[in-house]
């Protein structure tokens, strides 16, 4: 029995309702004789009773408004005796709680023992009364009063607790540890599984588990059995009652409060987990554009593929390809575009695999394919053409028909490496080698490429250095006037001292200036140099000479070019008119609108513009009105061919035609003879440089060829 002393609410409040008051006083006095601490309060009949209990306003100065804790009632009052009272307080949801212990006579013990069957608590005789038996029968009432405390309060907790499972978003399940019958599921598991409630009750766990054996299950559980843990956690799959499956993370903990225990089961669904996993490994390993891997993937593929490669006898190969003139296209046709032909090169490198190989996109317009096979140079060089003739077939973009051929490198381990990154850098050295060869080709690694890469390298990181530390000059080269045979302009060459390779002319540098993006600060210092000397030149009486400038395509993509040049213009004191910009034909096919933009601007100012290397391009002759160029220069490429080759003599002939028909001024490049310089007189060109004439010469020596060749006509017309 429980120890009624322990409980918090004590002195034990007791009501009793005796109409003799002198059975009230020897009651009370047994109740002290008996040991209990308690607190009495009492009522003479049945409507008292009541009223105490319903109506508590009345006793507050004893009662505070707290139902008794035990309630002593005779049997036999006036009025409304014990037994009508009891009916009623029965009656009462709140009140029969409360425990009745009946006073009664001798006579009246067959009535008590009745109406305990109806749910009193006990009887005690008044003839029989005595501490020790009102001890024990307070006692018992009161452990009876206490477990239904218990019992109302266990009840009350599983009600909220049951609301809470069944709330939950997750899955909850109980279920017992002998065969592991699942004894409850919450809403939440019901709704995710889509069995009922009463179909819950015959499955088990392994039911909906079909990626779990019994075997495993009983393996998984048993550190919680015995002890070693207080949660088992794992993922797994569950299937729903339709067949279909999702990922879930399990825990389940073992309670040891319920007898036999009981494991308790907490089920996540992983489902939105696993697809934003599968999110961030697509952004981290894939390409987005063409959802190939990426570079990183790919790495990762090839370091497998060379860890292997011993076991496997399959030798891993590395195929580098680029796109050639891709660049120009961007320019020309805009990024969405761009896009397209990236997805169809992905296509096309899909089709040149096998199983087991990878493509993946690992720069702007650049791929690799991991190749498993033998490493045999035949089977290369097949997938090598293979590569490259999926690249010869024309783009199809929005109706415009574009080419774009491929340059591709090829590495292979162990003889071109034997780590990913260094396979990788070899297939990249030999596909810029392979550009070097020209478009459309392949190449295989050999280690001479590295000697040229590094090289190439070398001179790439002295340039950087080179405008800084004053290593570039101009040097000039004249051109004529071919009727008056003066010189009427100069055209600005620059060359690279280096202080260890020593002169170093444009062809080896320029390129490698523009695809670093160094062209522009290098233009820029070409340009204020030229026009600088220009201006020198007039001061001592070398004007109206004029300076020609090369200008670069990045130069001219500058949104602020055309102020760059007024703003030199200013500075140098050079007048507009003596300065010629030459561009050349591609310049104008890769960025049509920038390009007449910036030209229009340039005109406005004054400035003349010669198109360079006029002939070798692909430009459209309606072109030459649109930009309203000035000065028609003929690549020295056909000179060497005009008194050779009657089709090149033709060539020739027409451009010059076309030249004077728009009201353009016309220069040939490259005169080296008298048998050229007659053809181009004959055709009534207007100008002409080479060497036939002189080399290009540094200012000063320059000036003095002008100034003698202006003496010499002087002398003449004198």
């Amino acid at each position: 029995m429980a120890d009624i002393r322990m409980r918090p609410e004590v002195p034990i409040r007791i009501l009793l309702a005796e109409d003799n008051e002198s059975d009230k006083h020897l009651i009370a006095n047994t109740l002290k004789d008996s040991g209990i601490d308690f607190q009495l309060d009492w009522v003479q009949d049945g409507d008292q009773l009541m009223d105490f209990l319903l109506n508590r306003a009345a006793f507050q100065d004893r009662r505070q408004f707290k139902n008794p804790d035990i309630i002593l009632l005779d049997l036999k009052m006036p009025n409304k005796g014990g037994q009508e009272t009891f009916h009623e307080i029965m009656n009462n949801a709140e009140l029969r709680r409360i425990p009745i212990i009946f006073l009664t006579s001798l006579v009246d013990q067959d009535t008590a023992v009745q109406l305990m069957k109806s749910g009193a608590t006990d009887y005690l005789s008044k003839n029989r009364l005595n501490p020790e038996s009102i001890s024990r029968s307070i006692r018992y009432a009161m452990e009876l009063k206490y477990r239904e405390e218990l019992r109302v309060k266990a009840e009350n907790v599983a009600t909220r607790l049951g609301r809470v499972l069944d709330n939950a978003a997750h899955e909850i399940f109980i279920f017992s540890m002998d065969g592991h019958r699942i004894m409850q599921a919450n809403r939440g598991a019901r709704r995710h599984l889509g069995y009922s409630a009463e179909e819950m009750l015959q499955l088990r766990p392994l039911s909906f588990m079909p990626n779990i054996s019994e075997e495993k299950f009983s393996e998984l559980l048993k550190p919680l059995v015995i002890g070693e843990t207080t949660e088992v956690c794992f993922e797994t799959v569950q299937q729903r009652k339709n067949g279909s499956r999702y990922p879930v993370d399990v825990q389940i903990q073992i309670s040891r409060l319920e007898a036999p225990p009981v494991f308790f089961a907490l089920v996540q669904d992983l489902s939105e987990r696993k697809m934003s996993e599968a999110k961030l490994e697509q952004a981290a390993f894939y390409d987005s554009l063409t959802n190939i891997p990426n570079r990183s993937l790919f790495k990762e593929r090839l370091s497998h593929a060379v860890a292997q490669a011993s076991r496997t006898n399959q030798f891993p190969a590395v195929v580098c390809a680029n796109l050639n003139r891709f660049k120009a296209v961007m320019e020309t046709h805009g990024a969405d575009v761009c896009e397209t032909i990236i997805k169809t090169a992905a296509d096309r490198l899909k089709e040149c695999l096998r199983d087991g190989d990878t493509a993946a996109r690992v720069n702007g317009d650049e791929f690799m394919l991991l190749i498993l096979g033998s490493g045999q140079e035949t089977d290369l060089i097949k997938i090598a053409e293979r590569v490259v003739g999926a690249f010869q077939k024309p783009f199809w973009v929005d109706r415009h028909e574009l080419h774009l051929t491929a340059s591709v490198g090829l590495s292979v381990y162990p003889g071109n490496g034997k780590d990913a990154e260094t396979l990788m850098k070899h297939a990249s050295t030999a596909m810029y080698h392979a550009k070097e060869q020209g478009r459309s080709n392949y190449q295989l690694f050999n280690p001479s490429m590295n000697a040229k890469a590094f090289g190439r390298l070398a001179i790439e990181n002295s340039l950087r250095h080179a405008l800084e530390r004053n290593e570039f000059q101009l040097v000039y080269q004249p051109v004529f006037d071919v009727k008056s045979n003066q010189i009427t302009e100069a055209e600005a060459l620059i060359r690279w001292n280096h202080p260890e390779m020593g002169l170093v002319y444009p062809n080896d540098f320029i390129p490698m200036a523009e695809q670093s993006g160094l062209i522009v600060p290098i233009g820029e210092w070409v340009l204020r140099n030229a026009c600088l000397q220009c201006h020198l030149w007039h001061n001592i009486g070398m004007s109206p000479l004029s300076v020609s400038v090369n200008i670069s395509v990045q130069q001219i993509k500058q949104k602020e070019f055309s102020e760059l040049v007024e703003n030199i213009l200013r500075e140098t004191n050079l007048k507009a008119q003596n300065l010629i910009l030459e561009v050349t034909e591609n310049v104008f096919m890769e960025n049509l609108d920038t390009t007449l933009d910036t030209l229009s601007k340039l005109r406005k100012i004054g400035v003349a513009v010669a198109i360079d290397d006029f002939g070798t391009g692909f430009s459209s002759l309606r072109y030459l009105k649109d930009f309203s160029i000035n000065v028609l220069k003929i690549d020295q490429s056909f000179m060497r061919k005009i008194t050779r080759d009657s089709d090149y003599a033709a060539i020739v002939e027409s451009i010059i035609r076309l030249a004077h028909n728009l009201g353009l001024q016309v220069v040939a490049e490259g005169v080296e003879t008298d048998q050229q310089l007659d053809f181009l007189k004959k055709n009534n060109c207007h100008r002409v440089q080479g060497h036939l004439f002189s080399h290009p010469l540094p200012a000063d020596e320059l000036a003095k060829l002008v100034l003698n060749n202006r003496a010499v006509h002087q002398t003449r017309k004198v």
